[in-house]
């Protein structure tokens, strides 16, 4: 991992604890030798390694710093690259957090124990560096490891007293954690206090160990509390996937509550888990899963923040529950019950209505009309997203200065020909570049032509999910660089990475805006090439789908195989249905196991290729760049609780594509080919015809200098 740099969250130093001064100052550089404790320590937000540099920031000593965790290592693996690894790079402080595979991996080579990390503490003291020893984090309690690991973390705690180096007594920390009363769980339970597996840090633990690492840093009471309250914050901290059995009548309260409340059903399921959650805690019955012939299975999956996975572990500890099956334990359990509870208090209310309002079009002072000419189908479409891309001079007359307010585009409206108000999501707004807006046109045809009214202040109010109709599971415009790629729809679907290293990822030039780079680096387990959606309810599309998007190759597969654009599985199940590249130029799908059909197509190497994947209930029909490459009967697409991956099958690591995304889309939909046409011609910026700048009364418009404006025939 590279250095980084994180920005002050203070502008001012930090007032140091009354019992000592901290170790580290503003500017300076933390190194975290480790092994995969410190790996995923750094690479994970809840990692301690986050959490650490996150409390300094927080007390406004901003630092460098570098993870150096490697997976599997011992400290005499650590010691033989202590020189490269720490003492090259010259910092003013090196934590070493190691000796839990020296004891889990003793029987295997090479020989490792605590003098190792003795050494470590003896190189760094000799270039000028302070050592931080943290003795190690074992957490197999029940196990004849813990009196070994103990005796290991009592020698560590010899070598801090001997050389007066800082101790971070992170055993004992998770020790005196789970020992609390405030952690009553039955041993099965351990993994979801401290660790994952046993070992690797689950959210709590790493909490602790950046707990126990900022105090042996220097940290007093006052800086401590900064650091929780920035901890609580933090967003995605911990993945949940409740799927739980509702009634039909259940579902429909949910999907009108949501509707109501201006959300997408991913999103709102989120809203409804945290209400329930409070509603369990408060009263901490059992709540049953509906059953028989009307039971609905509802999924979902998100991320919680730092506070709700306190209050998840603290209503867990519920004494009315009692686990039916111990394996899955009191957290998951309540996870479901609390999104049970959740569902059944929704109210859904009187349906809202969205009328479109008129345009108040003396509240602006430009206007650019555009005609839909490239559109060549013979149906007229409805609520069709175009793409209006926009420029210095381009179309003619526009110039980001005319708007009152050009920092975001929130100020666009746009109408219909009758007036009526058009909403629209910006994926993209560069006042130096060239802009990307999704306007929905109620209904397409050749002929069809919209107002863009600019260059005032309007009053009301446009939403970006209203875009994206209700048949629309997911829109991913994939114009981030790295981490999750959003879903416009509102549904709350973002597409999370499945690789590691960060660095194996950016942004290229896409069809519509930027595209998401999915890197080729022929190691197992690295770059983000692998995207997956968590699985949800709203991911069930039953007998009709269409599926589509823009992708691009730039290499073949690692090691052969499929290149995986879309799927639903498991990791390594059979998936759901299947739309992948068999190579460059042959695209293939399938449904439920059974025949697999195939389609030549023209190159995809090198080429951006619009594919989109329509499937009936029976058949199967691909279309790529706007034509139909093959068609036929597949095995029923089947519904179940995995997730969508794009890249990959189910996450795994084998076989990825390799290459550009753009423009994913899901619909619960049979699209026509009109439809699917109409979506690859868009491409060109020909699809769109503008006019001329119209200057209309009102508005606010900035002093310029004169121009003349001519407008296109």
């Amino acid at each position: 991992m590279n250095a980084r740099t994180l920005l002050p969250i203070l502008g001012i130093f930090a007032a140091f604890a009354a019992d000592g001064e901290a170790l580290v100052k503003n500017g300076d550089k933390i190194v975290f030798m480790g092994d995969s404790i410190t790996h995923y320590g750094a690479e994970r937000s809840h990692g301690y390694v986050n959490l650490t540099v996150q409390g300094l920031a927080a007390n406004g000593i901003n630092v460098q710093w570098i993870g150096r965790g490697v997976p599997g290592e011992k400290a005499s693996q650590m010691r033989a690259r202590f020189q490269r690894d720490v003492v090259d790079c010259a910092p003013s402080v090196v934590t070493i957090c190691a000796g839990v595979n020296d004891v889990a991996l003793a029987s295997q080579t090479p020989a490792s124990g605590p003098e190792d990390v003795e050494a470590m503490i003896l190189m760094a003291k000799a270039a000028g560096i302070t050592p931080v020893v943290m003795t190690p984090t074992f957490a197999e309690f029940s196990t004849e490891n813990s009196e070994v690991t103990s005796a290991y973390a009592a020698t560590l705690r010899g070598y801090a007293s001997t050389h007066a180096v800082p101790l971070c007594d992170t055993w004992q920390a998770i020790t005196d954690w789970r020992n609390s009363s405030a952690t009553p769980y039955l041993e099965y339970q351990l993994h979801y206090k401290a660790t994952i597996d046993g070992v690797h840090m689950a959210p709590a633990g790493d909490r602790v160990m950046a707990r126990t690492l900022l105090r042996a840093l220097g940290l007093g009471d006052g800086q401590m509390a900064a650091a929780e309250a920035v901890w609580n914050a933090n967003e995605k901290v911990y993945a949940i996937h409740p799927a739980v059995k509702i009634t039909g009548d259940q579902l429909a309260t949910f999907k009108q509550a949501a509707a109501n409340a201006g959300m997408g059903g991913g999103e709102f399921s989120k809203v409804v888990f945290r209400r329930g959650l409070a509603s369990l805690a408060a009263n901490p019955t059992v709540e049953q899963g509906a059953s028989g012939a009307g039971a609905e299975t509802f999924s979902a999956g998100f991320s919680i923040n730092m506070a709700d996975y306190d209050a998840l572990l603290s209503t867990s500890l519920a004494s009315a529950y009692v686990p039916a099956d111990k394996n899955r334990g009191h957290v998951d359990a309540t996870i479901g019950m609390a999104m049970l509870r959740g569902i059944r208090e929704c109210e859904p209310g009187d349906p809202v209505v969205i009328v479109p309002h008129d345009v108040q079009t003396d509240r602006f002072s430009c206007s650019i009309t555009f005609t839909a000419s490239g559109y060549t189908g013979e149906s007229t479409l409805t609520d069709f997203p175009v793409a209006v891309r926009l420029s210095a001079n381009s179309p003619e007359g526009f110039f980001y200065a005319d708007m009152a307010d050009p920092s975001t585009g929130s100020e666009l409206r746009f109408a219909d020909s009758s007036g009526k108000s058009l909403d629209y999501d910006v994926e993209q707004w560069n006042t130096n570049g060239v802009s990307l807006v999704w306007v929905k046109i109620p209904a397409l045809s050749n002929a069809a032509a919209f107002t863009m009214y600019y260059g005032g202040t309007p009053t009301d109010e446009v939403k970006t999910i209203r875009t994206w109709s209700a048949d629309y599971v997911g829109v991913w415009h994939m114009d981030e660089p790295d981490d999750d790629v959003a879903d416009a729809a509102g549904n709350g679907l973002a597409a999370s990475p499945n690789g590691s290293g960060s660095a194996y990822s950016v942004a290229g030039e896409g069809v519509f805006g930027k595209g998401r780079f999915n890197t080729s680096v022929r190691n197992k387990g690295t770059g983000r090439s692998m995207l997956c959606v968590s699985d949800s309810y709203l991911l069930d599309l039953g007998c009709d789908f269409t599926m589509s998007g823009w992708v691009k190759m730039t290499d073949t597969v690692d090691g052969g195989g499929l290149a995986r654009i879309a799927v639903r599985s498991a990791d390594g199940g059979t998936p759901e249905w299947e739309l992948a590249l068999a190579d460059a130029t042959t695209i293939q799908a399938c449904g439920n196991g059974g025949p697999t059909l195939s389609g030549a197509i023209p190159t995809a190497m090198g080429s951006w290729r619009h594919v989109a994947a329509v499937y009936n209930g029976t058949s199967l029909v691909v279309y790529v760049d706007g034509a139909a490459v093959l068609n036929g009967a597949i095995a029923a697409a089947k519904d179940s609780n995995n997730k969508l991956c794009f890249g990959t099958k189910g996450g795994l690591y084998n076989g990825h594509f390799t290459g550009l995304f753009d423009e994913f889309r899901l619909r619960d939909v049979v699209c026509s080919a009109d439809w699917v046409k109409a979506e690859c011609d868009q491409a060109s910026s020909a699809f769109l015809s503008a006019s001329g700048v119209s200057r209309i009364s009102g508005g606010s418009v900035p002093s310029r200098r004169p121009r003349t404006i001519f407008a296109i025939d």
